[in-house]
């Protein structure tokens, strides 16, 4: 076991999304929806093309794993120059900040608090933005 790894056990849940830049979300988000049968499940904001696959965890906990297309020239991603970012679960957020900056990490912003969860940003050392979100189990309740 490295150094790390109580990192993974202690705050990293799962996959929580893979977000990345398109010209036309909307007319993807359509085409993923006519011939793979993705469906828009939980929206997060008006509009949202965001699809949202359910599942549970080995604890049993429900959990939600976002695939999400952003319109192009946007700056969600920034400061990565990236195409895309992935999003992690998390527990403990404020705790894995603490360790992850102790080791160096960059954190971008600071944590924002939405009605579904917590959010803060990271950058890895090839400048890829990962998201951390500590979702609100509240917010998800009456979604399964």
């Amino acid at each position: 076991m490295n150094k790390h790894s109580s990192i993974l056990t202690d705050h990293i849940v799962g996959f929580g999304g893979f977000f990345f830049k398109s010209k036309d979300p909307k007319g993807l988000t359509k085409w993923y929806q006519e011939l793979l049968g993705f469906t828009t499940q939980v929206p997060y904001t008006k509009d949202d093309t965001a699809v949202t696959f359910r599942w549970k965890s080995f604890d049993g906990t429900n959990q939600n794993t976002v695939w999400a297309p952003f319109k192009e020239g946007g700056d969600y991603f920034a400061p990565s120059q990236k195409e895309w970012m992935i999003n992690l679960i998390v527990k403990d957020i404020e705790q894995l900040l603490t360790k992850l900056l102790a080791q160096g990490v960059q954190q971008i912003g600071k944590i924002e608090e939405e009605s579904y969860g917590k959010f803060a940003w990271i950058l890895d050392p090839e400048d890829n933005k990962i998201e951390l979100w500590e979702p609100n189990r509240e917010f998800f309740a009456d979604k399964y």
